[in-house]
């Protein structure tokens, strides 16, 4: 089952956002900061809730020529049985059938980097990042 996220998900849609992040190792967040990050999220994007009970989140944009998955995440609980694929599958055939679409992934996580291939991305190119330099 697929639905649309709503105001009352956000708690949940918080959390999954919470563990993706963790798994990508970063712990530079907390349950506020994740709330505003997520509710900023579902206000600029078309955002999804995968299962019933949900166990996943999505955030998309259209861009036109694509639909751009800004966020895919898993319960960390489903991860490596198999989930991911069906739920995806679900997403997909519900909210952009065929229509091409790309994401950014951390490919840092090499099981992230593992998923996304088997479900048949490949890169196309590189975002770099340069962390600001604390001048005193």
């Amino acid at each position: 089952m697929v639905r649309e996220a709503i105001s009352k998900d956000l708690p949940l849609a918080a959390e999954l956002m919470g563990q993706l992040w963790t798994a990508h190792g970063f712990d530079d967040h907390d349950d506020s900061y994740r709330r505003s990050r997520t509710q900023k999220i579902m206000e600029t994007c078309d955002c999804y809730l995968v299962g019933d009970p949900p166990i996943a989140f999505a955030a998309l944009q259209d861009i036109g020529d694509h639909m751009l998955i800004r966020q895919f995440c898993l319960d960390a609980s489903h991860r490596g049985q198999g989930k991911g694929r069906a739920v995806f599958e679900a997403l997909k055939n519900h909210a952009f059938p065929d229509r091409s679409s790309r994401l950014f992934a951390h490919i840092g996580n090499a099981a992230s980097r593992k998923f996304w291939e088997k479900m048949g991305y490949s890169a196309f190119a590189y975002a770099m990042e340069r962390e600001a330099e604390v001048t005193k």
